[in-house]
């Protein structure tokens, strides 16, 4: 009895796992990238507001502004990143290609462009930039941001600075650049 012991006992230490070596073997590893600060803004149209109408009746106030143009449009806006948003005017009116002769009248005619979000992220301070009255705008965003945006371009009458002067006869334009993005 006692071989036949030490003989299975034999046998159960040759087969046992205990002796066997690993069969696995792990490593970790990253996997990364990157995004670059990226902005974009949806080519906005060009306003055209026809003609201006001025009062047409002799007397005191004859000549003068006497309308409320307007004009609206929707266009997207989006950086991934806090950055700045700026709107500049170049001319900060819209200016007539005559300039005037008289005191009494004048080629430049006030306006404000007001913004506000449609759909997506609220802007930061944006709203309503009248240029005769307070220039360019620069603002930082609060956080990154996609908007839809309306902006309403807007010639309110009695508002400009020049309100008491005549309008020359003319074309008048400005032109405005929106920039997204590290200034």
């Amino acid at each position: 009895m006692k071989k036949l012991l030490i003989a299975s006992s034999a046998f159960a230490l040759l087969s046992s796992p205990a002796f066997a070596q690993s069969s696995q073997d792990s490593q970790d590893f990253t996997v990364n990238g990157t995004v670059e600060n990226e902005c974009s803004i949806e080519n906005p149209a060009d306003v055209t507001l026809g003609e201006f109408a001025v009062i047409t009746t002799p007397g005191a106030d004859a000549l003068q502004y006497d309308d409320n143009k307007s004009d609206s449009q929707t266009f997207w806006m989006s950086c991934n990143y806090t950055t700045s948003i700026a709107v500049e005017s170049d001319n900060l009116a819209l200016v007539g290609d005559v300039a005037p002769t008289d005191s009494q009248f004048t080629n430049r005619l006030d306006y404000r462009l007001n913004f506000s979000t449609v759909t997506g992220t609220a802007l930061t301070g944006l709203g309503s930039i009248p240029f005769g009255v307070l220039g360019n705008r620069t603002r930082t965003q609060a956080s990154e941001f996609h908007a839809n945006v309306q902006m309403d371009v807007v010639v309110p009458k009695g508002e400009y600075s020049n309100a008491s002067k005549r309008l020359v006869a003319g074309n008048y334009s400005d032109r405005v650049v929106i920039t997204l993005g590290t200034l």
